[in-house]
């Protein structure tokens, strides 16, 4: 008896066809997924680079490691960041100011 339903082949490209639409389905999911990652750190990247921008400004204008800090700060909140999701560090050889994203938003 059971060796006459696994003979019978009426029935199985349902089940082939249900489970292809599962994983189509799933891969699917996944890429989106991905992609969405990858357009959120691209948008993340460009917050940091106009933090950063905004920040050489400020210092360059004020000469001021405290009040650049608090520009990034303030730029990072109006584009929907929090304002400790940039940190910034200062060189003074070159006057360099570097600033980069950690942790989630």
């Amino acid at each position: 008896m059971l060796r006459d339903m696994f003979d019978d082949a009426r029935g199985s490209i349902s089940v082939l066809s249900a489970l292809t639409i599962v994983a189509v389905i799933g891969f699917s999911a996944l890429a989106l997924e991905f992609g969405n990652g990858l357009l959120q750190r691209v948008e993340n990247q460009r917050i940091a680079d106009i933090a950063a921008y905004g920040g050489a400004l400020v210092y360059n204008s004020t000469g001021s490691t405290s009040s650049t800090s608090s520009a990034v700060g303030n730029i990072a909140a109006l584009n929907g960041l929090s304002s400790t999701f940039l940190s910034c560090e200062f060189t003074d050889q070159r006057r360099e100011q570097r600033c980069k994203g950690h942790g989630d938003h």
